[in-house]
């Protein structure tokens, strides 16, 4: 339910509002709050009903709640999740119980209580900069020819021995640090043939089974991959996204979904039930590509790419996963503390209410151990992540491929040509 910009999880007296089947849906980084609706409730002098609800741990959210002996019969409480990243959430069944206000007895409720969240990528704005310049009259799929005014559209390629000097581009030649000839093309582009494939292929034993933020770097590349076949349609192509995705019966199966104008929330949903799977690699993928298609991969692949595919031609659009990662963790004592501005007092306040569990030595260790090994287990994934990308983007320019690199942005993505097709 949608209440203004809010996006409201609820819970009705230990079972869920409507079908938990039928996810609750926000775009990512949307306000989403979870809410618990108690009807006729009676808790008993001297007692306090507890709710606490297990949130996957991508949402940063601790949900808590407490009910003292003087509430009334119906009763709505909640809290409002910190974060919310792209993906599909099971919430619950959360854990209700009551507990005498000394702490010394606790009675456990059965409980059902479960709902969905699902949170669609964004579309951000694509910037191409610096498109691989070819030998090739073939132009890439990702640029258009330039039109000046009173002369026909153009588009460029290096200059080669033999060809009219007349023609040379100078500005854009002393920009690149190459000779570059424009060469006219009267005839409008005819439509192509897009195939935009998602590389979510993690193989098995290459990656720290602890790895912390992994999810950011597939966020990253979906947002590229959706936004990219907005804008590919726009333009008159006719479009198709293929990508792993967990179905309604949470199997993971390649889905292929043809483009439409005005058809972008399908494009959302796939996004958002896509994920890192180590059953299908691209090859598995392509093998069905037929020659007229233009396949264009998104990848942040931390593994060396398959050999070369049948098809008649393959761009390659690639994330260095430590970029997606971002620059720089959270201290331990940040972490501790929740957020930045309450580490300093962190040191000085105990981190429960008066009398509660998680004040004691034992809660405090575990609470320290459990935060103390995520920031290791990133640091380890940061790692890999440099040394992988590094590798794998040099193998991708050293196929041959045209190869661009992703660069994400909060407003907006930007994509950086490397390196032309030389076997198309």
């Amino acid at each position: 339910m949608k209440q203004g910009s809010r996006t409201i999880i609820e819970k009705v007296g230990g079972h869920p509002t409507g079908n938990p089947a039928i996810p609750a849906v926000v775009l990512a980084g949307d306000t989403t709050e979870e809410q618990f609706h108690l009807r006729k409730i009676f808790v008993p002098p001297g007692y306090f009903l507890l709710i606490e609800d297990p949130l996957p741990i991508r949402l940063a959210t601790v949900s808590r709640y407490a009910v003292g002996s003087g509430a009334a019969r119906e009763l709505q409480i909640g809290g409002r999740l910190r974060r919310s990243p792209r993906g599909l959430y099971r919430l619950g069944p959360a854990e209700i119980y009551f507990q005498d206000i000394f702490g010394f007895t606790r009675i456990s409720i059965a409980s059902v209580a479960t709902a969905s969240l699902k949170v669609l990528p964004r579309f951000r704005p694509i910037e191409i900069k610096e498109p691989p310049r070819s030998r090739l009259e073939t132009p890439d799929i990702l640029t258009r020819p330039h039109r000046f005014p009173t002369e026909d559209h153009f588009r460029f390629r290096e200059y080669a021995p033999g060809d009219d000097t007349r023609r040379i581009h100078w500005k854009l030649s002393v920009r690149s640090g190459r000779l570059n000839v424009r060469l006219p093309e009267n005839k409008e582009f005819s439509t192509k043939n897009v195939l935009l494939v998602l590389d979510s292929f993690l193989a098995p034993g290459q990656m720290i089974a602890d790895a912390i933020g992994i999810e950011e770097v597939l966020d990253a590349t979906i947002e590229t991959w959706i936004s990219l076949a907005k804008q590919l349609v726009e333009q008159g192509d006719k479009v198709s996204l293929l990508a792993v995705a967990r179905n309604d019966k949470a199997e993971l199966k390649p889905e292929l979904l043809h483009c439409q104008k005005g058809g972008h929330a399908r494009w959302q949903d796939l996004g958002a039930r896509s994920c890192w799977q180590a059953r299908y690699d691209l090859a598995d993928l392509l093998k069905e590509v037929s020659k007229d298609t233009h396949a264009i991969v998104l990848s942040s692949r931390f593994q060396s790419p398959p050999q070369n595919f049948d098809g008649s031609s393959l761009t390659w659009i690639y994330l260095p996963p430590q970029q997606a990662l971002g620059e720089k963790d959270p201290s331990l004592l940040q972490s501790l503390a929740g957020t930045p501005t309450r580490a300093f007092l962190w040191l000085f306040l105990l981190p429960g209410p008066a009398g509660s569990d998680e004040n004691s030595i034992a809660a405090q260790i575990r609470h320290f151990s459990y935060h103390y090994g995520r920031l290791q287990a990133r640091q380890r994934l940061r790692q890999q992540a440099r040394i992988c990308g590094d590798r794998v983007l040099k193998e991708l320019i050293a196929r041959g491929d045209t190869v661009y690199r992703l660069e994400p942005g909060a407003g907006y993505h930007r994509l950086i040509g490397l390196s032309t097709g030389r076997n198309k």
